[in-house]
């Protein structure tokens, strides 16, 4: 468990990340949100890149306890209750946790394309249990998924063209349906 201290630190870098990404965000600017210096920062960790990855995997860490929660282990009576109560647990799970999902996807280091790989893996096998009998592939599926419900997050996020976002929710159901059926 993280200090107090620490933990300051690491919800100053979080938003210092998502807002100017690894290479804009400066390390004085995250001492001077999270209320203590410089020097107080590099005692707690060694470097920038350092308080970047802690940052990403105190997020990983939040992102597969809540994954896991929406992974329910109960029969869904129709294709259509599973997607309706999956996708909209997934668009909620997107939106709690945006930056670091995105932070995650531009990160050039690899360090934690396995941690994503493993997502993807977990994500495409509870769709095969729920969905087993359609002819979609899977792992296209889960992309598909994937894709659309974080560029929808992005619009609502940053204010884009929608302005209703439970209704491609809705309508982004009905086209799945649709596709396997």
């Amino acid at each position: 468990m993280k200090s107090e201290t620490e933990q300051k630190i690491l919800d100053a870098a979080l938003k210092e990340f998502a807002e100017k990404g690894y290479k804009g965000a400066t390390v004085r600017d995250i001492a001077i949100k999270s209320g203590f210096n410089d020097s107080t920062l590099f005692r707690r960790f060694k470097s920038k890149r350092d308080l970047f990855e802690e940052v990403i995997n105190q997020g990983h860490e939040k992102m597969h306890r809540e994954f896991d929660s929406i992974l329910h282990d109960k029969l869904y009576e129709t294709p259509r209750d599973f997607l309706e109560t999956f996708i909209k647990d997934y668009a909620w799970l997107m939106e709690e946790n945006l930056a670091i999902y995105d932070l995650t996807l531009h990160d050039k280091s690899g360090k934690f394309e396995h941690d994503m790989a493993l997502f993807f893996k977990q994500f495409t096998e509870y769709i095969e249990k729920n969905l087993p009998d359609s002819k979609i592939d899977h792992a296209t599926f889960v992309l598909t998924l994937s894709g659309f419900i974080y560029t929808l997050t992005l619009e609502k996020y940053y204010g884009g063209i929608i302005d209703n976002f439970e209704y491609f929710i809705e309508k982004f159901i009905d086209n799945l349906l649709m596709c396997i059926e």
